[in-house]
């Protein structure tokens, strides 16, 4: 409808809709909004959004708004979101990690998004926080073996935090690696959110909160039943990689009050209730828990029995760094 946006856009519902662009920033309502404009109570169903390039999204392609903006109740209900690039998702392809907007109350229902890398149930790539907002009965898809970063509710977290989403009876897929039912890669915190019957599979690296995280904000108070499958290594019920090699004691990340309840998590090695691979050990100081009362109950499967834990799946011997 607009290809570049500077006001904002209300009270919209397009529906049937085919749109083909070659190029960046394809979007089911705006390709590009950027200037002061938010996007409220905008809603598109039953239609198609394809690109060949970067940026495509069910609502707008890349939100790269410059000023600190609100955008409520967006909704994608049974489209086609798909490119052969990457920063792919069902509401946002991109959202700028330059300014701290939020996106409160979206969902995707019974959708499918398919991209290279960066793809996400909600936004491919993001920058700004996103709250209140999920997915259902929705296939967020990694289409080449070289693909990284796929979520449920993010493929790649920016600069911001997710709090209060969920992912519900979606698949959450890719032939490449990097995959979460919240975020294929996390940035920033990850709270107060849920992953229910849902499926992910990756080669590796796939979490049933997170795939990778590297940064050192928590992941607490968040659920998950998921069935959790990583086809070469490193599968975790939180999460499946955990990147801690510059972790210090004025530079820590916790994950505390998370439960992952009846998931079944498989991997031929790494396997983990908790976490699948660390690449260092755990940082503790002497009388601090900073991964903490975490309950898991778990199916867990692999080839190497040595590498398998309700804790962490990679190294056994950090799990007494684990408090209940």
């Amino acid at each position: 409808l607009f290809g570049g946006s500077l006001s904002s856009a209300t009270n919209i519902k397009a529906d049937d809709i085919t749109i083909q662009g070659k190029g960046e920033r394809i979007g089911g309502i705006i390709g590009y909004n950027y200037g002061i404009g938010t996007i409220n109570n905008t809603e598109i169903q039953q239609s198609s959004i394809t690109g060949t390039g970067n940026y495509v999204g069910g609502i707008v392609g890349f939100y790269d708004n410059g000023n600190v903006t609100t955008n409520n109740e967006l909704k994608s209900v049974n489209n086609m979101i798909q490119s052969n690039g990457s920063n792919v998702g069902g509401i946002a392809g991109g959202i700028s990690t330059s300014y701290a907007s939020t996106f409160n109350y979206c969902e995707v229902v019974d959708s499918e998004i398919s991209g290279m890398s960066n793809v996400g149930g909600i936004s491919g790539v993001q920058g700004g926080s996103i709250q209140y907002s999920g997915i259902k009965y929705t296939k967020v898809n990694g289409i080449s073996t070289n693909s990284r970063n796929v979520g449920g509710i993010l493929g790649q977290q920016g600069s911001e935090s997710v709090h209060y989403c969920y992912v519900e009876n979606s698949e959450i897929i890719s032939k490449g690696s990097i995959v979460g039912g919240i975020a294929g890669e996390e940035n920033r915190a990850i709270d107060y959110s849920y992953v229910k019957d849902t499926k992910k599979e990756r080669k590796s690296e796939v979490g049933g909160i997170v795939g990778r995280k590297r940064s050192v904000y928590s992941v607490n108070t968040n659920y998950t039943n998921a069935e959790i499958k990583a086809l070469e290594k490193n599968a975790g019920g939180i999460v499946g990689y955990y990147v801690n090699q510059y972790t210090t004691l004025s530079n820590i990340m916790e994950i505390y009050n998370n439960a992952v309840e009846g998931a079944k998590i498989e991997a031929p090695e790494n396997v983990g209730g908790l976490i699948g691979y660390i690449e260092e050990e755990l940082y503790t100081q002497t009388g601090s828990n900073y991964y903490r009362n975490n309950y898991v109950q778990a199916y867990l499967t692999s080839e190497n029995p040595i590498t398998v834990s309700l804790g962490i799946g990679s190294s056994k011997k950090e799990n007494d760094k684990l408090t209940n």
